[in-house]
């Protein structure tokens, strides 16, 4: 279990920072009848919550799923927020919260 707290960021130094570690993580959904479907959040990654820099999700063949797995600094694996975009329009209630620190890695 990871020590609680942890400061905000730091500036060099030791051998052991982890925030050059990416992690992979998969958003996911389903969206019957969806035309496009994107991810925008808090991170860069998500576009800083920018729509015009949302990223998009791919359909898998066949399925009314779309997925896209991301690299996300190992360090905001456990804290950002991101909401799903279909067809131009965005998801109705609160942000949804990251539980990927949650999950056991997988191999590919």
């Amino acid at each position: 279990r990871p020590p609680a707290g942890g400061g905000g960021g730091g500036g060099g130094g030791g051998g052991h920072d982890q925030d050059d570690t990416l992690v992979p993580v998969r958003f996911a959904i389903k969206r019957q009848g969806a035309q496009r479907v994107q991810v925008q959040g808090s991170l860069a990654e998500l576009g800083s919550w920018n729509p015009k820099k949302a990223l998009d999700l791919d359909r898998v063949p066949g399925k009314d799923r779309w997925e896209r797995i991301v690299l996300v600094p190992s360090d905001e694996v456990s804290r950002f927020e991101y909401k799903f975009i279909a067809d131009d329009r965005v998801e109705s209630g609160s942000n949804r919260k990251s539980d990927a620190h949650l999950v056991e890695p997988q191999a590919e």
